[in-house]
């Protein structure tokens, strides 16, 4: 499924040629937990349905970005957003991949359609909900092939507006680092709002 088009446009042309850039945004150990616990709190003390499990910081972080973005493009409140991923399928495939399988099995998945004043005027923890049953976080290689701990593992390209990886941070404390591609003229506001609203 292709991204939804802005609103009152016929095709993404005009938004595809618009100069990107890319910002790689690190979050504390601190922050991930600020960010995982407002999620989990504010889905419990408002009227949403509790999720059986509490989410992950992968899922808060998913949706932090994701309404930080929102936040930062200034659409519409109409206008439709979704959130596009890989999930990982190795075991969720029938019949089961052989157990010899060595390579990557993964799926690319989307949330329903929702509307950016959606995911804007809700809790934090409302994004989740939108993604839960299929996000699934990949795990990333941090094997030791006989030259020593990787220095750095994450994309070599991001390539399209709105791309972002969330890499664990070298140092292994718990902090992460946020790889993302956005429009240059909505960046400066996305960061504003990412650090703001934690």
């Amino acid at each position: 499924m292709p991204m939804p088009l802005i609103l009152g446009s016929s095709d993404n042309i005009a938004e595809r040629k618009k100069e990107t850039c890319v910002a790689l945004l690190p979050l504390s150990s601190d922050q991930v937990l600020k960010i995982k616990n407002k999620a989990n709190e504010e889905t419990a003390v408002s009227s949403l349905v509790r999720a059986t499990r509490p989410y992950s910081r992968y899922e808060a972080i998913t949706a932090h970005i994701w309404r930080s973005g929102n936040k930062a493009r200034n659409h519409d409140k109409q206008q439709p957003t979704i959130v596009r991923f890989l999930g990982d399928t190795r075991n969720r495939l029938k019949p089961p991949l052989p157990r010899n399988y060595f390579g990557n099995a993964v799926a690319r998945m989307l949330t329903p359609m929702c509307s950016s004043g959606e995911i804007i005027s809700n809790p934090l923890g409302y994004a989740p909900r939108k993604y839960k049953k299929e996000l699934t976080r990949l795990q990333r290689s941090t094997r030791d092939f006989g030259w020593g701990k990787p220095l750095y593992m994450g994309p070599g390209i991001l390539n399209e507006d709105g791309k972002t990886f969330i890499l664990p941070s070298p140092s292994e404390d718990g902090s992460v680092i946020i790889a993302l591609r956005f429009q240059t003229a909505h960046m400066e506001a996305f960061q504003k709002f990412f650090y703001e609203d934690i």
